[in-house]
């Protein structure tokens, strides 16, 4: 059996925003949009494909599905709309049940309607699909005779069938044994004699050999719900329930809690979750260190992969928990890390778990009055059914797959071409959600300025009408050539015309008045003129200048002689490319109120962890450099660090952490953090086990540590106080070679520390910290890097956006670098919130003596606040 890597099917997370890219679409004239109702006719079933199954991927499939003409009712379209688990929130969201066929409990709408999952005719277009996609095995989730969920009614009458129509097309089916009311060890030992008996000769049954031995594989969902006890009693030879060495004995695979697994008899795990992160067996970047497990200890393994999540419809509290699909990119870097691991079997979740939507069942554009559903849009219907068929046929190598089913980098290509980013993706998502907009203005000709791969305009012009036209420019020879190259191999029939060209020069004349879309993703990252940037390929996203608009502003100026009369304008920026105001000085687009702009932003969370303050000098040197910080350099996070270093605990005296009243130092109502930080520099662990009980020493927010030995990162593997590992850039000889010491560093939880000043300070270092900083950062990945300054004044600080630029010389993507600054130290920051030094660091706002009473009175009612003021206030008094 397979055992689901999840304490229960939904987990709550807390999602840390940080970024603050805009899409724009500025529009000459918008005619209103009419939605009409898309539903395709059920097609011929025939059971023949040119696809070979691949036994070694399997597919989470759900019978649970009804209505009335099969069932005489509505079955889970109707979904409950679920309560917040906090009674003290719950009153605050809608409660009730969806109303299918209109209102179903899903974010998307699939392409056959509400149907049942009795229905032979769906049966077998369900299994066509399956076969098409490549996929050779079908995981059924079972409940036993006369059980069912809360939503649905029983339907292993439903089984024969389902085991019938595989077999048509040369797939297998297994079993993933749902929580169902008194589950136990021995209910499940009556579970699989029944499914043993009664389909287990049936020639659709999945079965493996092991040790030449065939044996019949099951899935266990939410297996935590039973207890070890009675899970020894059934999986261990000596169990007084087993079914080893018996008719009954079969494959039971479980989540990874690896001494459970160990120690109840489970022959492998699964992880289920296609959401990144939500748990331990969902974070791709663990899979590595669970397969080495399961290798060494002899077990099955199932990474699950899907194309994103979201349960709004019946969950509409959980946005937090929703992943985008990126039109495919999201299930391709799970695939890509799933295969990169060599596990047992891939997992698919799912083939149609329409409530929390992470299918990849054909869905269509649909809305009502009240609701428009998502879709795969500009992407065709069956998308993702493609996508993984690709996916499955080329395990070694995957490729980009948010746009087309080829769109690749060759080798050659890639120091000379910007590969396709979060950006790219973001673009391509903005313009998927106005599909339907663009569709009614039937755009003949499409123009993408800085093609660069080719991602976006393949990707519209797979989607346009024929006959459409698609100008793609860049000055870049290389990338044009590589956009006619991925037009070619992805058989696109559009007249397609790739220029090298700086921007628009030689087409502008050809062009007035005619672009129906124009797409447009410019270097839009602020850089400060003194920094030296002649990497050709880092010019690509950091050539915008001071602003980050140098580029943006040649082309801004001649968008009212290009656009035809319906045209649209999508553009990728940051907030701080002020792009309103940008628009402003032309009049022609902003004008007698025929534009309409649409726009995402989130913001970026900028921090700052290291700047270090020296105890032999006067506390106003790094008070000031605060002040630089969050002022002038837009930090909203900032950490003071004090740097300590002994042999023994009696050469060390722990300062107290820095104290001051920030309201009354850093101008502006921005709210920002401040926190205190030591780090620790030793290399006896018995001394560091004696600091980590140190009062003062627990003072501090932040703990890091500096290993000096092998010794010193096994105690700091386990211990809980230590939040982050930091290492001498310019002494590689502290360092070690087993990069796993590293990884496991990650893997516990720890974040890595690389920080710029040192380059900054000593010119004859700057190659050394570089070539370090890149080691590091290609040991640990980017899940694992916090980018600091460690800078001793403001001078040696350099904004986020320097600070992005300067990633790219440890051998970070812009993306990489941006999360170094904002995603994961706001992860670690979090962690530390958690501890209990939760409260010790300061949230600066207005001082409390400002603040008007009636508004402290309500704000009092809050908990959380008035545990912080009562905290501040006892160290104030102190």
């Amino acid at each position: 059996m397979l055992m689901r890597f999840t304490v229960r099917r939904m987990i709550v997370l807390i999602a840390i925003v940080s970024c603050i890219i805009v899409i724009f679409c500025v529009a000459m004239h918008f005619n209103s949009i009419t939605f009409e109702k898309s539903i395709s006719p059920r097609p011929v079933f025939v059971r023949k494909s040119n696809s070979e199954p691949d036994y070694s991927v399997h597919i989470f499939y759900y019978m649970w599905y009804g209505n009335v003409a099969f069932d005489q009712f509505y079955l889970h379209w109707n979904h409950r709309i679920l309560p917040h688990y906090n009674p003290l929130l719950a009153s605050k969201y809608l409660v009730g049940r969806r109303e299918a066929p209109e209102d179903i409990g899903s974010n998307f709408y699939p392409k056959l309607g509400c149907y049942s999952s009795r229905d032979p005719e769906i049966l077998a277009q369900h299994m066509q699909w399956i076969r098409d996609a490549g996929i050779g095995v079908v995981v059924v989730g079972w409940y036993p005779p006369d059980a069912s969920d809360d939503e649905g009614h029983p339907w292993d009458d439903a089984i024969p069938s389902l085991l019938l129509e595989a077999y048509r097309w040369e797939l297998k089916v297994c079993f993933l044994i749902e929580p169902y009311k008194g589950r136990n060890g021995e209910t499940i030992r009556t579970d699989i004699e029944y499914i043993l008996q009664n389909y287990g000769s049936h020639e659709a049954f999945y079965k493996i050999t092991t040790n030449g031995i065939s044996k019949p594989v099951f899935y266990v969902y939410d297996s935590y719900l039973v207890s070890n006890s009675d899970w020894q009693a059934l999986l261990l030879k000596d169990g007084k329930n087993t079914i080893r060495n018996t008719d009954l004995d079969t494959l039971l695979v479980k989540r990874t809690d690896t001494d459970a697994i160990l120690t109840t008899g489970f022959d492998g795990f699964f992880t289920y979750f296609a959401s990144t992160g939500f748990t331990d067996g969902s974070k791709t970047s663990n899979w590595p260190d669970l397969v080495l497990f399961a290798t060494r200890n002899g077990l099955l393994t199932s990474l699950s992969v899907g194309p994103g999540y979201v349960d709004e419809r019946i969950r509409p509290w959980n946005g937090e928990n929703t992943r985008p699909r990126g039109n495919g990119s999201y299930y391709e870097k799970m695939w890509k890390a799933a295969v990169d691991c060599k596990p047992t079997f891939v997992s698919i979740t799912s083939f149609n778990e329409w409530h929390e939507g992470t299918q990849i069942e054909p869905a269509v554009p649909y809305k009502n009055e009240n609701y428009e559903y998502l879709n795969y849009l500009p992407m065709e219907e069956d998308f993702y059914l493609k996508l993984t068929k690709r996916f499955i046929d080329d395990k070694s190598g995957f490729q980009k797959a948010n746009d087309t089913e080829n769109l690749h980098i060759e080798k050659r290509y890639r120091d000379f071409v910007y590969p396709p980013s979060e950006d790219s993706y973001l673009l391509l998502e903005a313009i998927q959600l106005d599909w339907e907009k663009i569709k009614t203005l039937k755009p003949t000709i499409c123009l993408e300025i800085g093609c660069g791969s080719g991602v976006i305009a393949c990707s519209v012009a797979n989607s346009l009408q024929s006959g459409a036209v698609v100008f793609a420019t860049d000055i870049s020879q290389v990338a044009v050539e590589l956009t006619k190259v991925n037009f070619e191999q992805n058989n696109i029939d559009k007249i397609f015309c790739p220029v090298v060209a700086d921007l628009i020069s030689p087409l502008y004349d050809r062009l007035l008045n005619s672009v129906d879309l124009l797409l447009f993703n410019p270097p839009y990252i602020p850089r400060l003129s003194d920094f030296d940037d002649t990497d050709e390929l880092s010019s690509t996203w950091c050539g915008g200048g001071p602003e980050g608009t140098d580029v943006l502003r040649r082309i801004i100026f001649q968008l009212h002689n290009l656009l035809s009369d319906n045209g649209l304008f999508y553009l990728v920026a940051i907030e701080e490319n002020n792009i309103e105001a940008l628009l402003k000085l032309n009049a022609h687009l902003l004008g007698k109120g025929k534009n309409k702009m649409a726009s995402r932003s989130t913001k970026f969370h900028f921090v700052e962890l290291n700047i270090v303050r020296r105890l032999d000098e006067n506390e106003k040197h790094v008070v000031s450099a605060v002040k630089y910080a969050v002022e002038e350099l837009g930090y909203t996070s900032v950490a003071v660090n004090v740097e300590l270093s002994a042999t023994n605990d009696t050469d060390l005296q722990v300062p107290e952490p820095l104290l001051v009243d920030w309201s009354k130092v850093v101008e502006g109502s921005k709210p920002w953090r401040f926190y205190t930080r030591l780090t620790l520099t030793v290399g006896d662990v018995d001394l560091l086990s004696s600091l980590m009980k140190n009062d003062t020493v627990l003072k501090y927010d932040i703990i890091a540590v500096s290993p000096l030995s092998e010794a010193i990162f096994n105690f700091v593997f386990d211990n809980l106080e230590v939040d982050l590992l930091t290492t001498d850039m310019m002494n590689r000889e502290v360092w070690f070679e087993d990069d796993s010491l590293y990884r496991k560093a990650v893997h516990c939880g720890k974040f890595i520390e690389i920080s710029y000043s040192p380059a900054i300070l000593s010119a004859e270092k700057k190659v050394e910290v570089f070539s370090h900083g890149s080691e590091l950062f290609r040991m640990v990945g980017p899940r694992g890097i916090i980018l600091t300054s460690r800078a001793f004044g403001a001078f040696e600080m350099r904004g986020p956006y320097d600070v992005i630029n300067i990633g790219y010389l440890f051998g970070m993507n812009p993306n990489e670098a941006r999360d170094a600054i904002t995603v994961n130290p706001s992860k670690l920051l979090k962690a530390v919130g958690i501890k209990k030094r939760t409260l010790s660091h300061t949230l600066i706002t207005r001082h409390f003596s400002k603040v008007p009473m009636n508004e402290m009175d309500n704000l009092l009612q809050v908990p959380q606040f008035k545990t912080e003021i009562e905290t501040n206030s006892a160290t104030e008094e102190q």
